[in-house]
């Protein structure tokens, strides 16, 4: 499993399509596929069966495939699962690639040989959706390498964003008017993936940028200020893309989630970093690497039929079986699950009282200008927060609360209200 959007924590929805998503995965690409699955192509999963393309799976569905070949409740889209896992195949394949031209990866050189032909089939069924496709997706990566490569100069993070934020505005696009055939919300998934790609960058960067100072990597962050500034705007870009989701979809419950959960999770991430002002680690396969754990067919396949915690706590990370739980820590973030357990978890998005605590009608100070979104400091707390009336807000102003959901606040400027009364 990789990638940035994971739905730990999000219930027992998740977890069945979850468990859908990698099952049709490796019955397409084969079982060792299982271990690049993508919480990106999860996250479209979830939103098209928000969206009453697919429908749920059968509350007595499992919530964990234990790579079987048939899993019975399971509702199936071949439309769905054929984006889905072209989707998974894009996104490693430029990992990939990127790790081979960073650090001359033996496991990148592997892989790209392994799936060559099935990364050209990927290539293929985004041709069919798009002619251009291909000579789109290599113009993006081409100008995210040029960034790369001006190591002597100073590349401000949202240049850096740019290109994958293009990207992934590009293939949600496309999900939009191939899979969900919803040509009206194009613009609002294009906004989406624009913003959970520059979420991704934002926060990668912030993460690795001590490891990529030692070992030599490219990073455009070069202080500790400048990482937390970055996990800042992954809380920005991941609140503009639940607010956007929200207008156009208010009872996509699990995808609006998924996206609170990634959004707790930075924030989690940069209170932790300011207390302790040092690396902590948020990946916990990486210590497993560490201790040498060996990541063959049949280590995978007996991880996945007794079920694994991957928890994604702030500071040491804890790993133990779903049926043990984490004894270490309350996260419950766990993406498998184990057949001998019963208890149901909730996927409904907690109330914006229960998750934030009650600002409407106090007062704060913008700290990041709203352009319409930005980050206001209320009672001490930083959060993100958009303009009442869509308007710029400049960073020292007052605002009031007037509104709040789960994904921030609405302010009104003070100043205009002022004027307003005069």
């Amino acid at each position: 499993m990789f990638g940035f959007l994971s739905g730990g924590g999000c219930g027992d929805d998740y977890r069945r399509l979850y468990a859908v998503s990698c099952q049709r995965q490796w019955t397409q690409l084969g079982r060792l596929s299982a271990i690049f699955h993508g919480y990106e192509s999860v996250f479209l999963r979830c939103l098209a069966t928000d969206l009453g393309v697919v429908a749920k799976p059968a509350t007595y569905s499992p919530k964990c495939c234990q790579l079987r070949s048939r899993c019975d409740g399971q509702a199936f889209s071949q439309e769905l699962d054929d984006f889905c896992a072209a989707f998974t195949l894009l996104l490693a394949s430029i990992k990939w690639q990127d790790d081979v031209a960073d650090r001359r990866s033996l496991l990148g050189r592997t892989a790209l040989k392994v799936y060559q032909r099935r990364i050209q089939s990927a290539y293929r069924y985004f041709g069919e959706l798009d002619a251009d496709f291909e000579s789109h997706i290599h113009n993006i990566l081409r100008r995210h390498s040029e960034v790369e490569n001006r190591r002597v100069e100073e590349v401000a993070l949202a240049e850096f964003q740019r290109a994958t934020s293009q990207g992934f505005a590009y293939v949600f696009r496309l999900f939009a008017e191939s899979v969900l055939k919803r040509t009206d919300v194009a613009q609002q998934m294009e906004s989406m993936g624009g913003d959970l790609g520059a979420a991704i960058i934002a926060f990668d960067c912030a993460v690795d940028w001590r490891s990529d100072a030692r070992s030599g990597d490219f990073n455009p962050l070069r202080s500790a200020a400048a990482a937390n500034d970055s996990l800042r705007r992954a809380e920005l870009h991941l609140a503009g893309m639940g607010w956007t989701l929200w207008q156009f979809a208010p009872h996509a419950e699990l995808s609006l989630t998924i996206i609170r959960a990634n959004l707790e999770r930075v924030a989690r991430r940069r209170r932790w970093d300011l207390a302790n002002n040092r690396d902590s680690r948020l990946q916990p396969w990486r210590e497993k690497a560490k201790l040498g754990r060996a990541w063959n067919f049949a280590t995978m396949q007996a991880v996945y039929r007794r079920g694994d915690c991957d928890c994604f706590c702030p500071g040491e990370a804890c790993d133990a079986d779903c049926c043990t739980g984490c004894a270490s820590c309350p996260c419950e973030l766990c993406c498998c699950d184990c057949y001998s357990q019963k208890t149901e978890r909730p996927n409904k998005l907690p109330p914006s009282g229960k998750v934030m605590g009650n600002y409407v009608g106090k007062e704060g100070v913008v700290t990041a200008p709203l352009k319409p979104s930005g980050m206001v400091v209320i009672d001490g707390r930083e959060m993100p927060a958009i303009s009442e009336d869509g308007l710029l807000i400049e960073a020292g102003v007052t605002v009031s609360v007037v509104a709040q959901n789960a994904f921030g606040i609405v302010v009104r400027s003070q100043a205009g209200n002022q004027l307003a009364s005069q």
